[in-house]
């Protein structure tokens, strides 16, 4: 059984493309899903999508660039999730024009979906999923967990 299959997966930029590929098959393989994307029109037709699976699917229209509304994201997924075993920070954004068309105010807001947005989302324990009291805690520096602790993810 892949942890997968009893997984809870975070899927931002669900709403369409690669999200929502991404979203189609980790329901498939059996995971929960707790789907964002600030498009509410393509993150419900990527719910719709999923209907046939048996997965449970939350979706939750989120700006990744906007600080407190990844914590209160977080806070929800916590609370309907219980943890979190997957996180992939799907959601994307690009610009078209040369450096002189585009405007610093521009930049700071593709750095802020891209950079911060990854900070926002992993943060331990202050911005992210570090207090859901069920989810398994797996060190990322040596992706292996703490010791002393034990038990399925």
């Amino acid at each position: 059984m892949s942890f997968l299959s009893t997984g809870v997966a975070v899927v931002t930029g669900a709403g369409s493309g690669i999200g929502r590929a991404l979203a189609q098959q980790l329901a498939t393989a059996g995971s929960a899903l707790a789907l964002a994307d600030i498009d509410e029109k393509g993150l419900a037709e990527t719910a719709q999508s999923l209907e046939k699976k048996s997965a449970l699917a939350t979706t939750h229209v989120l700006d990744v660039a906007d600080e407190e509304g990844v914590r209160s994201f977080a806070e929800d997924v916590c609370k309907r999730h219980e943890r979190v075993t997957l996180l992939i920070n799907n959601a994307g954004v690009a610009m078209e024009g040369t450096f002189e068309e585009i405007s610093l105010d521009d930049f700071r807001w593709l750095r802020a979906c891209k950079d911060d947005s990854a900070r926002f989302l992993c943060a331990p324990g202050r911005y992210s999923y570090g207090d859901c009291p069920a989810r398994a805690r797996w060190s990322w520096r040596e992706n292996k967990r703490p010791r002393g602790e034990s038990g399925s993810v």
